[in-house]
């Protein structure tokens, strides 16, 4: 019980300084970028929410899914982490021009530029890269219980973003220049997370049918679930695109800016409780983690409400003088 209460303060600490560099890096940017750049940077962001999720389509819970009863063997493993690559390849055929034309339209509804909507758009597509290799790499990290190389991965991507962001902000910055910042940090993390986990796959492993099979039947099980979460954030920009104005979809992110206060135990949650689920065999013990977890996410989700309702002024200092009128909207944001 000791070492696992270390682990976790350990592993919390490590994790609010990743997430406090995430955050001064999210903040800069709502201060620095006008109100029209900050509203494409949203609409870009919002293409690559739609992208990652649809590319996925249940492949992470497969991974955790079949990881946790194959994690022992590293040939088997290997061969999961391929397979999971290649049919992440093959949903991004689909994925791709269904998010690009969902975009197109949100640019244009937002009268943003031609030249900087595809400019965002081609970037956008370049990050799927990244994030590809550092969320199918953790799972096996996570199920080997290699958890500190992973944070210091992310660790090193939001510094590197943190320090590009502070150095081209003093210059020049606008909404292309802070997604190629996101690339380049991405594609840092990513090699980190590649090299790391040459420790417990092969990088060059077959694939599997059988796995391909499994995987498929995760992915059809949750599509309708995958496509609504998918869209569903992005409906909310596309609404306030049609009734509102750019002002409002720029406003809209920059609230999203402060959902990083939850991120802390978000990644406790994902990096630490989720592969003890994949690993689990014990329908009581399930219970108990499943509780535990909802529980303390429960209660830092009431704690931040709190803070938000008492000190609303307060909280929206981080996202800059531009938006510090959002009192009213603020409680709703985080609700």
């Amino acid at each position: 019980m000791l070492r696992k209460i270390k682990l976790l303060v350990g592993f919390s600490a490590l994790q609010g300084v990743v997430q406090l560099a995430s955050a001064a890096s999210g903040f800069i940017l709502v201060r620095v970028l006008d109100i029209r750049e900050f509203a494409a940077y949203t609409v870009a962001t919002s293409l690559l929410t739609v992208l990652n999720l649809l590319t996925d389509s249940g492949i992470g819970t497969g991974l955790n899914v079949i990881g946790g009863r194959v994690w022992q063997t590293r040939d088997a493993l290997s061969r999961l982490v391929a397979t999971a690559f290649s049919y992440r390849t093959f949903l991004a055929r689909y994925a791709v021009p269904l998010g690009v034309v969902f975009s197109q339209g949100l640019f244009w509804q937002n009268k943003i530029p031609w030249g900087t909507s595809i400019s965002l758009t081609f970037l956008t597509i370049a990050t799927m890269w990244g994030t590809w290799q550092i969320s199918i790499y953790a799972v096996p990290l996570r199920l080997h219980g290699r958890y500190f190389p992973i944070q210091r991965a992310e660790l090193a991507g939001s510094i590197l973003r943190l320090l590009l962001l502070g150095i081209v902000g003093c210059l020049f910055i606008n909404s292309v220049i802070a997604i190629v910042t996101m690339l380049g940090a991405l594609a840092f993390q990513a090699f980190l997370m590649r090299n790391e986990a040459k420790s417990v796959v092969d990088l060059g492993a077959v694939l599997d049918p059988g796995y391909r099979l499994e995987l498929s039947g995760l992915v059809k099980k949750q599509a309708f679930q995958v496509f609504f979460f998918a869209f569903q954030g992005q409906l909310t920009i596309w609404l306030i695109s049609i009734f509102g104005s750019v002002e409002k979809v720029a406003e809209l992110g920059a609230l999203g800016r402060i959902s990083v206060l939850f991120a802390i135990v978000g990644s406790v949650i994902t990096n630490l409780v989720s592969p003890t689920f994949a690993r689990c065999e014990s329908l009581p013990r399930l219970a108990k983690l499943t509780a535990a977890a909802l529980g303390g996410y429960g209660l830092l989700g009431c704690l931040l409400m709190l803070i938000c309702l008492k000190f609303p002024l307060q909280v929206l200092w981080l996202i800059g003088p531009k938006y510090s009128g959002l009192t009213r909207e603020l409680p709703w944001v985080m609700i």
